[in-house]
């Protein structure tokens, strides 16, 4: 009866504000930086910090004393927590950019080599 009457039910929408659900079956990929790294800060700018490799969810288990908070297994020998994890939808991926959308030297520099001023069209993704 106890346990009846003061049982939360509150249930949080997600289990980390900002990131998406994931479930079983779920695609994703795996942070590469360790506890200490993570907390320093040490990897900035555009250094590698999601694994190349894509991994399927294959089973979320709650823990014991937050039962919001859960552990993922994705066919490793350890579990995650849902901030190490990186949701992608489907497991087809591009691996090359196209080269439409790379942006050389030669279109941001003026005729005679010198740096033109800044075109906020650059900047602007297809539509």
């Amino acid at each position: 009866m106890v346990n009846k009457d003061y049982r939360d039910t509150f249930v949080p929408k997600g289990e980390v504000h900002g990131l998406p659900e994931l479930r079983v079956g779920d695609w994703c990929r795996l942070l590469l930086m360790n506890r200490k790294e993570q907390e320093t800060g040490k990897l900035k700018g555009f250094s590698a910090k999601w694994s190349e490799e894509i991994y399927a969810v294959e089973k979320k288990t709650a823990l014991r004393k937050n039962a919001f908070a859960f552990r993922y297994d994705i066919g490793l020998p350890d579990t995650y927590y849902r901030h190490e994890l990186l949701k992608i939808h489907g497991k087809k991926v591009d691996t090359e950019v196209p080269k439409d959308t790379l942006r050389t030297k030669e279109v941001q520099t003026g005729s005679h080599g010198e740096e033109a001023e800044y075109n906020p069209e650059w900047d602007r993704s297809s539509e």
